[in-house]
């Protein structure tokens, strides 16, 4: 699990879980809201994807979170 402020000063907790069809997901919580948010992360298993999250610099995890849909929402991969 991550933490990311966002250009408007927010805290988001961002973390990895499963998608549909074997998919993995970078899950955003807004600290403190209700808003959540979701995004496709290419990775073969949950080891690598979480590996992947490390990584990410904060600036890749902010392009991220303004890639992102809402939860409810289908993202351009269907997911």
């Amino acid at each position: 699990m991550r933490t990311l402020t966002d250009d408007r000063g927010r805290r988001w907790s961002v973390d990895v879980t499963f998608g549909s069809y074997g998919t993995h997901v970078l899950i955003f919580a807004l600290q403190g809201g209700s808003e959540v948010r979701k995004t496709a992360l290419g990775a073969d298993s949950q080891i690598e994807a979480a590996q992947t999250l490390e990584g990410m610099s904060d600036e890749t995890l902010a392009e991220e979170l303004a890639a992102s849909v809402p939860l409810d929402d289908a993202s351009p991969f269907g997911i």
